[in-house]
């Protein structure tokens, strides 16, 4: 072993943050940078950091993949760091859409005339596409990196950041090694370099706690304004708390575990709920999907003051009446009061599938899965079963299609297996379903769409895959 690769490898802010996603080539001349500069393991953050700039300020090409929300905040840090705009460019799908960002252009994803042997690329979308280190080599770049861990100014030793990193834009929870590791911590792992996530791991899993909402949105990716009036309730406690403990158990370590409704701030056991979810030995934090709308009560903003907690409401602006609109307003200011953990989220919304079912080939419906972000963003847990999306999860709840093959019963004995080979599957029946819309809508827009109204009727509709009715 080399003396640069032994600073490297025992420097444990290093590995379990950089590290993990850097290629080695970055990571040698990250070393060599550090040898220059005469570090000695353990390496500070600080030092660590500074030698990661110095890399990419020696590096002639830059390409920031991704132009969203966390490329152009990359793009403004390391400006401010003194590098010249004119070595940047994006990488972005929707390319043809933006063009530009801040005068970098922004090209399609492995286009433009550039030289991988100079260029490093910055990982730099966020929760959806996962970094594939694979992608970029077999291509020819032996550079690049997950970018967000050059925005984070924290050192994991100081602790739980949500009260940082949850209302922090530059975050991206759902990757971040660091919140990983704290998840150590938390779940009696021991926080090494050399530490094992294990054999079952969700980045996030979802708790479904009610299909009960204050609002109707009209498209709602749980469908909550087509399930029939007696199917709008809290889920049983005992079942609740049931289903935790046995999907707990059967993973390795799951990075968040997440409390959703319809509302879940609406269930009247929710503070006991989201206690028996943070006392999981395998969750490392907690964030609750919310609207803000609902009347709060002393047990609830106690609950949510936890350490490893956080509240993300989503931003509905424009759509919300003025009772509404009140009543959310007065519910952020207690939240700040109460030194809770929030950010009021502002999202993109696109129309929900409509659960119409296409006679897809097979080869289709695996590439569907492929290429999902669903699969790694939205594993579920609902009424006593594991499903892989939340597709499978409204298909099955809503009862328009019965697909035993795409869910697991918690009731089952060898849940870690059952589970991980769900996981695994090419495909699911449920991505038959699936018929995602780049159009753009108001996010929160309240009423009922038509093009939803099968579901709620129950009405089986197929249709083909060149899109004519059977």
């Amino acid at each position: 072993m080399s003396s640069s690769e032994n600073i490297f490898r025992n420097t444990r802010e290093s590995i379990s943050v950089e590290g993990t996603y850097c290629a080695e080539k970055t990571r040698a001349r990250i070393d060599a940078e550090l040898i220059k500069r005469g570090a000695q393991a353990p390496v500070s953050h600080a030092d660590f950091h500074s030698a990661l700039l110095a890399t990419i300020r020696n590096t002639s090409r830059i390409i920031l993949r991704g132009a969203g929300n966390l490329g152009q905040q990359m793009l403004n840090y390391l400006c401010s760091e003194s590098m010249a705009k004119e070595k940047f460019c994006f990488w972005d799908k929707e390319a043809e859409r933006i063009q530009e960002v801040s005068g970098v252009p922004v090209l399609p994803p492995f286009s433009g005339d550039f030289s991988p042997q100079e260029t490093l690329i910055l990982h730099c979308i966020s929760s959806l596409l996962p970094y594939d280190a694979k992608e970029y080599t077999e291509r020819g770049y032996q550079e690049h990196m997950e970018g967000f861990s050059l925005l984070c100014p924290y050192n994991v030793g100081l602790g739980s950041q949500m009260r940082i990193c949850g209302p922090n834009p530059r975050c991206t929870l759902i990757r971040c090694p660091r919140q990983t590791e704290q998840g150590f911590c938390y779940t009696q792992h021991k926080p090494n370099a050399g530490a094992s996530l294990g054999t079952l791991v969700s980045d996030k899993l979802i708790f479904r706690v009610n299909t009960r909402c204050t609002l109707k949105c009209r498209h709602c990716i749980q469908y909550i304004n087509h399930f029939p009036p007696e199917k709008r309730l809290d889920f049983p406690l005992e079942r609740i708390l049931l289903d935790m403990d046995l999907a707990c158990s059967a993973h390795d370590f799951i990075r968040i575990g997440i409390l959703e409704g319809g509302e879940p701030l609406l269930h009247p056991d929710f503070p006991g709920i989201l206690a028996h979810l943070l006392d999981r030995a395998s969750v490392g934090v907690v964030i609750i999907h919310s609207n803000g709308i609902w009347r709060t009560t002393e047990e609830n903003m106690t609950a949510l003051q936890h350490e490893r907690v956080f509240l993300r409401i989503s931003s509905y602006v424009g759509v919300l009446d003025e009772k509404q609109e009140s009543l959310l307003n007065y519910n952020l200011s207690r939240f700040t009061e109460y030194g809770i953990a929030h950010v009021l989220y502002q999202n993109v919304w696109n129309p929900v599938p409509t659960l119409v079912k296409r006679e897809y080939p097979v080869h289709v419906l695996q590439n569907f899965k492929k290429v999902c972000p669903y699969f790694l963003e939205c594993r579920v847990v609902a009424n006593g079963a594991y499903y892989p999306c939340n597709f499978a999860a409204v298909i099955d709840l809503h009862g328009v299609a019965d697909y035993p093959e795409d869910r697991v019963s918690l009731r089952k004995e060898e849940l870690h297996e059952r589970i991980a080979d769900l996981n695994e599957r090419p495909y699911y029946q449920s991505c038959a379903h699936c018929d995602f819309s780049k159009e753009h809508v108001l996010p929160g827009e309240q009423g009922m769409d038509a093009r939803y109204a099968h579901i709620g009727g129950h009405i089986p509709v197929v249709v083909r895959a060149e899109g004519r009715l059977k």
